[in-house]
């Protein structure tokens, strides 16, 4: 269950930190991806880029984002409002994304009734490759990171209570 993927989101960053676009906007490629449910893998021709767009491609950064909450990837024009097309606050998509700070609200001590289960969305997860060349033929496999940790404590009371002699008893 830790390693599985419900929900996949892609990003794709020319070098200046905006996202990449294809010669024909949306038809062929998009920079910014939310394939299906249970989705794990998309094929992007290497034909929806040329012209300066070949040129931007060549040197593309490559994020995945695995199971976040949906505060996270919440769009109302077909790129996420925490990194819109164009940027906010004089800071590129690439830079907000890097500088996102995974924190949802739905994860309070309150929001699940049995804190050793993972969230409804699963294990969230991130992945990030650096100057790929998406104008050539090729596969690339993104290895995945954990965004939480799992951590067992185990709370016992000992009612055989001594000093650090082991010889006397106390409360």
């Amino acid at each position: 269950e830790e390693s599985k993927i419900n929900q996949l989101y892609l990003f794709f960053f020319d070098e200046a930190g905006n996202y990449l676009e294809s010669d024909e906007n949306d038809r062929l490629f998009k920079g910014y991806m939310a394939p299906g449910q249970s989705v794990t893998s998309v094929n992007i021709p290497t034909s929806a880029f040329t012209g300066d767009n070949a040129e931007k491609a060549a040197m593309a950064t490559v994020y995945a984002l695995a199971n976040v909450a949906t505060e996270v990837v919440t769009d109302n024009d077909g790129f996420p409002d925490n990194f819109p097309k164009e940027g906010k606050d004089g800071k590129t998509p690439k830079q907000l994304f890097d500088e996102y700070l995974y924190d949802p609200s739905n994860y309070t001590s309150y929001s699940r009734d049995d804190i050793t289960k993972l969230p409804q969305e699963g294990m969230p997860m991130v992945g990030k490759v650096n100057s790929i060349k998406l104008t050539e033929k090729g596969s690339l496999i993104l290895q995945l990171k954990a965004l939480m940790a799992r951590i067992d404590v185990n709370i016992s009371i000992n009612s055989d209570h001594t000093d650090a002699t082991k010889q006397l008893p106390r409360l």
